[in-house]
């Protein structure tokens, strides 16, 4: 039998182990191992040949497979390769991989078709000192040193018998592994050995402590409370540099628990929190129309009733349909309350002046804020901390109208209402900011975001604009830009229609025709419990009276009014809820119908005079000119757009028990005073009948 000798090194390889252990092996039992010696070719130490049968069965195998890796050996390949413990790339995902490592990859892949092509030259080579040249050659070619070369040989063949188990488990093709086996294992980063986990328990504790954070503490003062820790407790100081990686570390990777802890809840909810997408596109013109306020970022000019001339922020209560995203309605205030609410409420359900403003109609729902205008018991018949309605029959403004259902948006959380939110903030960069009194956006969270002016200075020139100029703008604006141009969210929802006109005129919709104007009028009236004395009904110092009220002296009615038209009281019975007179002040009638202003300061100083012992505000407050005193609380610009003048030409029976008990008294009452008419009417013609006959007798009897 002719046996087969292998270099020492080769031998090293296949069983496993180093060179020089195999050598001290070999040294102390020499009688195990057929061994021989050839002098170098080029001088210098011997080298040292191993027979093969004298080796391990593990490596006898792994050197069989080298010889002949087909399939009848791929068990012993597998068997003699591998181990209990899986290399790193076993369980690396290889695309992930490639992506991160890409040049490695490639690198990794010249070197195997190298480590192929050596392999195959070195199973022609006959003699070992071929196969060595053969490995010196390569590992120049590879720039690797022999022994290196010869270490990425053995991680390539290992590759490939963990590609020949894994294709055994599951048939699949893994000769990548061979490739990744190639590539340098990664290192694993930001691992931080000098710091300890009580180290870094004590860095987050600082760095996420909210009255920390929200003081934005620099990280040199969290490194000197570091120290002082360290000091205490025996730690070893790592360097600065450690511990502001590590922690620049955890703020990147805890990203949002560090803004909860810098900004807290609300700012956390509203930036950070994940939101989803409502899909609008599934819901009909009319169906959801949202309601908020807005306070322009810029000032304009009103003049008081006094005539003295300030300068004001006007608002903006705006009904947006949410399918079309257009303005279908809104007001235009110094300050939004109910009244303002119902106003911009009755400018959006009737049709408009303008024929090129299409909107009207009662909507279906209502989504609308949480603020103390929108959710006033005499607009949704509720109290405001009722969310719900509790029973059915409940009725407000907003019911009386022909809305459904309201529903409020959760408070501080501005994204329950995103459509309209987005819109305040196309107002604030396409409409406001070109005016020369903006000054910058009022909730802006960077100094940058509001711009210092001198509006008093801008008053006193004449150069802010009116709050007519603005109203009229702001209309101009909303039908020449807002409502036909292309609508970002319309687009992203690949809408048919990209223009909120388009998509109102052309979408389906909700359709429910709004009521009687003289029954939105009745309801837009303030309403207040009044007692009726023997002169009348008291209210603001100024007497109404009527002589239908001489049958109520001594109990409550109520009374409903319009705050711009005081002179008079509609009166209602609380019990029948029907209407029982219009009471009048004559002394605020003449003051409409334009008393001489002599009389009126005379009217004023009597009062004055009788109000010496009233407190300090009183005074001020008898002291400003008659009609600023009357309409102080009222004096409140309010502009929208214009109404078509009469009823529409459908309208909705409203529901409201109350109306409909009026308009049947009414009816009735029409009735009974044509038939009073009639009988008074026929009662004349026969005394006239009567009288002319008489007449005629009293002439035949002359004759």
């Amino acid at each position: 039998m002719i046996k087969t000798y292998i270099p020492l090194d080769d031998a090293a390889r296949y069983e496993g182990v180093g060179y020089y252990t195999l050598y001290r092996k070999i040294s102390r039992n020499p009688e195990a191992y057929d061994v021989k010696r050839e002098p170098a070719e080029n001088g210098g130490k011997e080298r040292i040949f191993v027979a093969v049968s004298c080796l391990s069965v593990k490596a006898q195998r792994a050197y069989n497979a080298d010889l002949d890796p087909g399939k009848d050996v791929r068990e012993a390949i597998i068997h003699s390769r591998t181990s209990d413990t899986p290399p790193w790339y076993m369980e690396v995902d290889p695309a992930d991989f490639v992506l991160q490592h890409r040049d490695k990859y490639h690198k990794a892949l010249d070197l195997k078709d190298l480590i192929e092509e050596y392999t195959k030259e070195w199973h022609l080579a006959e003699h070992s000192s071929e196969r060595r040249q053969l490995a010196i050659q390569y590992a120049k070619r590879a720039g690797f040193s022999e022994s290196h070369f010869y270490k990425k040989v053995q991680d390539y063949r290992e590759g490939l018998a963990w590609a020949l188990k894994r294709a055994q488990e599951d048939g699949a093709d893994h000769s990548y592994l061979a490739v990744l086996a190639l590539c340098p294992e990664p290192r694993e980063k930001n691992k931080f050995p000098s710091l300890t986990p009580e180290m870094k328990a004590f860095l987050e504790n600082k760095c996420f402590d909210e009255d920390l954070s929200k003081n934005n503490v620099p990280m040199t003062l969290i490194y000197d409370m570091f120290k002082r820790e360290a000091d205490v407790k025996g730690w070893i100081i790592p360097s600065y540099h450690a511990v502001r990686r590590y922690l620049n570390l955890v703020k990147r990777k805890y990203r949002s628990a560090k803004y909860l802890a810098e900004h807290g809840k609300k700012e956390w909810k509203r930036n950070m929190m994940p939101k989803g997408r409502r899909d609008t596109k599934s819901l009909k013109v009319m169906e959801w129309v949202m309601g908020d306020a807005h306070a322009f970022d810029l000032w304009v000019e009103v003049t008081r009733a006094n005539g003295k001339k300030t300068a004001i922020k006007p608002c903006l209560v705006g009904w947006m349909d949410v399918r079309s995203r257009a303005l279908v309605g809104y007001s235009l205030c110094e300050v939004p309350d109910a009244l303002e609410i119902k106003k911009s409420i009755i400018n959006m359900i009737y049709p408009k002046a303008d024929p090129d403003v299409p909107f009207e109609g009662v909507p279906l729902n209502i989504l609308i804020d949480n603020g103390k205008e929108f959710t006033a018991e005499s607009l949704g018949g509720r109290k405001r901390v009722e969310r719900v309605y509790v029973e059915s029959d409940i009725q407000g403004f907003y019911r009386e109208i022909g809305i459904a259902d309201d529903w409020r948006s959760l408070p501080f959380q501005p994204w329950d209402k995103a459509q309209i939110e987005r819109f305040f903030g196309t107002i604030c960069t396409r409409f406001s900011k070109r005016f020369r009194s903006y000054t910058g956006t009022l909730t802006g969270s960077k100094t940058a975001g509001k711009i210092k002016k001198d509006i008093k200075k801008m008053l006193d020139k004449g150069e802010l604009p009116t709050f007519e100029q603005f109203a009229e703008e702001f209309a101009q604006w909303l039908k020449e830009d807002y409502h036909v141009r292309e609508h970002g969210g319309l687009k992203e929802q690949g809408d048919e229609w990209l223009t909120p006109i388009e998509v109102y005129l052309n979408a389906e919709r909700y359709i429910k025709a709004a009521p009687p104007k003289d029954f939105s009028d009745k309801l837009r009236l303030e309403r207040e419990i009044a007692h009726v004395y023997n002169t009348g009904i008291l209210r603001n110092k100024h007497r109404y009276y009527h002589p239908a009220l001489r049958n109520y002296i001594g109990e409550k009615v109520e009374i409903r009014y319009d705050r711009h038209n005081v002179a008079v009281l509609h009166v209602y019975d609380r019990e029948t809820n029907l209407e029982i007179c219009e009471a009048v002040c004559d002394e605020l009638l003449q003051f409409e119908n334009g008393v001489d202003s002599k009389k009126l300061r005379q009217l004023h100083k009597e009062k004055q005079n009788r109000a010496l012992s009233e407190t300090e505000q009183e005074l001020d407050l008898l002291q400003l000119p008659y009609e600023e005193r009357i309409n102080l609380a009222h004096d409140k610009p309010s502009v929208g757009p214009k109404l078509k003048e009469g009823n529409p030409s459908v309208t909705s029976l409203p529901t409201n028990k109350a109306y409909r008990q009026e308009r049947a008294h009414q009816r009735t009452e029409k009735q009974r005073e044509r038939e009073e008419d009639r009988i008074r009417e026929e009662y004349m013609k026969q005394q006239a009948k009567e009288a002319l006959a008489r007449i005629a007798q009293a002439n035949a009897s002359n004759e």
